[in-house]
């Protein structure tokens, strides 16, 4: 009798370890083909045809009366002031990130903090006068009526007052469903 358990023991574990292989194989085999479909997608052109319109060129042309040339044009210039803008808030965190790392450190350097807070003021200075040289770029390209719809898109994204249908946005802020507090209602 103690012969034939444990000859059952012996084929069971046999049983489980073909098992264990065979599901370790067949799901590394399914991982190696996802890879494989996602480069194939990666390495894909855009479909041909007109792309979609961003939301923000929907709205805009929408509600503002922007035309298709007028529109190229404000698109083109958001994309380069967006780009701007993300290297100023690059230079902006990275800095903010070593402010961070000097004053967390055992003996601060007052003169390096000084330094730091310099250049935080500096790149604000600079996001703020990208941010005027944009608004002076698109009214360059916009009637009066454009600019205040333009204005009223702006402001709503901004300070959350009421969007192009006349209604308020989030009662309770701007980031009120996010734990932030706002200081402006």
């Amino acid at each position: 009798m103690k012969i034939y358990n444990s000859k059952i023991w012996f084929w069971a574990f046999i049983t489980l370890l073909l098992l264990n292989i065979t599901a370790f194989a067949t799901m590394f085999y399914r991982m190696s083909e996802m890879r494989r479909d996602i480069d194939q997608v990666e390495q894909l052109p855009p479909p041909p045809g007109p792309q979609p319109p961003m939301r923000f060129n929907t709205i805009i042309q929408k509600n503002a009366g922007y035309s298709a040339e007028q529109l190229k044009n404000l698109q083109a210039l958001r994309e380069i002031h967006l780009e701007k803008m993300h290297n100023h808030r690059f230079t902006l965190r990275a800095t903010q990130e070593e402010l961070f790392e000097e004053v967390a450190a055992e003996n601060p350097n007052s003169n390096r903090i000084d330094s730091l807070k310099n250049i935080i003021s500096d790149a604000h200075a600079k996001m703020i006068d990208e941010s005027v040289a944009f608004y002076e770029s698109v009214r360059s390209i916009s009637t009066p009526e454009q600019l205040r719809e333009l204005n009223k898109y702006y402001r709503n994204q901004n300070f959350n007052e009421p969007n192009f249908r006349g209604k308020r946005g989030n009662p309770n802020g701007r980031h009120g469903n996010r734990g932030y507090r706002n200081n402006f209602n």
